[in-house]
């Protein structure tokens, strides 16, 4: 209640448009205003004023579904190589008020963050932890294309291997029209 109270304060629309109990967004709402000076709503107006898809340059990079499993192990096997556990350990020892209250709500929720805090906590074995980060983040991506699937501004852009980045920036610099796969 008292951080509503003080968004009504600094961003009367902002906190008309949030409930009081959405403390995420008031204490987000509240960090914008400090940060930049200004209240959240005026700087979210720009959303107001939408583009018709045609003027929009989204491009989502499409993997064959079995080239993108192989990427996502790798690159859970090399965040767990370089140093994943250690990182969160020192993230809840280093700040005596996280170790209480592990990291944020959103960043203990984070794919990889919640299943290491999770074997920190003796609820899995490291082996295992890192088979949960894999399928977790492949469930994630395939929500990620699902969702871009349903937006009508995202541009396909296939790929394989090997990945040559100034040819797909060369086919992006040539797409004109949004299209999907």
């Amino acid at each position: 209640q008292a951080l509503h109270r003080r968004l009504q304060t600094a961003d009367p629309a902002a906190a008309a448009k949030l409930h009081p109990n959405d403390v995420r967004r008031i204490i987000r709402a509240l960090e914008v205003h400090q940060i930049t000076g200004q209240p959240i709503s005026s700087l979210q107006r720009q959303f107001d004023q939408s583009r018709p898809a045609s003027q929009c340059r989204v491009f989502v990079l499409d993997w064959p579904r079995d080239q993108l499993d192989i990427h996502i192990r790798q690159r859970v096997d090399q965040m767990f190589d370089h140093g994943l556990v250690d990182e969160v350990r020192r993230l809840i020892s280093s700040n005596p008020v996280l170790s209480n209250s592990p990291l944020s709500r959103t960043a203990g929720q984070a794919v990889g963050y919640k299943e290491v805090l999770d074997f920190l906590n003796g609820q899995r074995d490291l082996p295992t932890t890192i088979e949960l980060v894999k399928l977790r983040t492949r469930q994630f991506a395939k929500r990620q294309l699902t969702w871009f699937r349903s937006l009508s501004e995202c541009r396909w852009v296939p790929v394989t291997q090997p990945f040559n980045s100034e040819t797909i920036a060369r086919q992006i610099c040539q797409m004109e029209t949004p299209s999907k796969s």
